[in-house]
Parts: C-alpha cells; sequence; structure tokens
C-alpha cells in the first residue's frame, strides 16, 4: 500500500511540475492615450512616460517622419509604441514595412470609435496589416454601441480603474450582453 501511495505521489508531482507555465515580465502593460504630441518628442518627455510606469504610448502623428522620429526617441528609453498615422490608412504595406522591425513598434492603431458600419472594413484593414506584420497587433477601440443594430446581440467586456489617493488600484471587470 505504501509503494502504491510513493507512486501516486511521485506522478502526481511530475504531472503538476510538467504543466506550462504563464511567464510574465512582472510589469502590467500600461498605455498612455493619446500621450507626448509630435512638437515635444523628445528624450526627456519619453523618460517622463516611462518613470510614471508607462510602457506603451499612442499618440496620432500627422507623417510618417513624425512617427519615425517618435519611434527612435522611444526606443531610447525602453517604451513601445502603437503607430498612428496617415499613411497607415492611405498607403498600409509601404508604411508598415517601414516601422515593421523597429525596436519600438508593439502595434498600429487603425482608427479611434468607429461606427458600427466602419468594422468590416477596419477588420479588412487589420487582416492586411497583420499579413505584412505578424509580430504585432492592429487595434481600435469600439465604444459606439448605440450603433449596433438591435438584431444584433454582442457581447462587451470591460475594465475599470477605481482611484484612490490619486493612484488607480482596483480594477473591476464588467461584461454585458446587448441585443
Amino acid at each position: 500500500m505504501r509503494k502504491l501511495l510513493l507512486v501516486i505521489l511521485l506522478f502526481g508531482f511530475s504531472a503538476v511540475s510538467s504543466q506550462e507555465r504563464l511567464v510574465s515580465g512582472g510589469q502590467i502593460p500600461i498605455l498612455a492615450w493619446y500621450s507626448i504630441p509630435q512638437g515635444e518628442t523628445t528624450v526627456a518627455r519619453y523618460q517622463e512616460l516611462k518613470d510614471a510606469g508607462i510602457t506603451y504610448s499612442l499618440s496620432n502623428y500627422p507623417n510618417v517622419e513624425a512617427v519615425q522620429k517618435a519611434l527612435d526617441v522611444a526606443a531610447k528609453v525602453g517604451i513601445k509604441m502603437v503607430v498612428s498615422c496617415p499613411e497607415l490608412r492611405s498607403d498600409p504595406e509601404k508604411t508598415v514595412r517601414r516601422f515593421m522591425d523597429h525596436a519600438a513598434v508593439a502595434g498600429y492603431h487603425l482608427q479611434d470609435e468607429p461606427s458600427f458600419g466602419q468594422l468590416k472594413g477596419l477588420g479588412e484593414w487589420g487582416r492586411e496589416i497583420q499579413a505584412i506584420d505578424k509580430k504585432t497587433f492592429a487595434m481600435s477601440t469600439c465604444f459606439r454601441i448605440l450603433q449596433i443594430p438591435p438584431s444584433l446581440e454582442l457581447k462587451i467586456t470591460w475594465i475599470t480603474s477605481a482611484s484612490m489617493s490619486g493612484r488607480s488600484r482596483y480594477n473591476f471587470s464588467h461584461s454585458t450582453t446587448i441585443r
């Protein structure tokens, strides 16, 4: 009986220890939404973001040259950028190929709060980008829920942060189904 118990314990522990574990870098990703504007793209400003715990930055830039400057500066302090500029829409392949190997690129921002009718086009655009750059993401925020046709059922999950003493400390997740 003891041998059987020993065998069960050994196999039990080996099964537990062989399970795949999630690897964490120890840092929760924090995005600065509409972050540092083009006119203030300096190492000092991006270092302020880094010192505040920001790990990702998103700003809309007027052209690829401004994006290039921001990426170069962000890389110097270790911040990742979500690329957003008009050329991403007008010439996605050329724009993505230009930036896809840059150390600071995290992904590509397509559009903020599109209408329901724009979602199909955004999906096609995102797939076009991801066919070129398979290492990053293409994103769009979708909060215009009032424009969803009543015949569509949609499950939405969001996270809200509550602030205590000026610091975000508690995150609440909530899901709802819209019919």
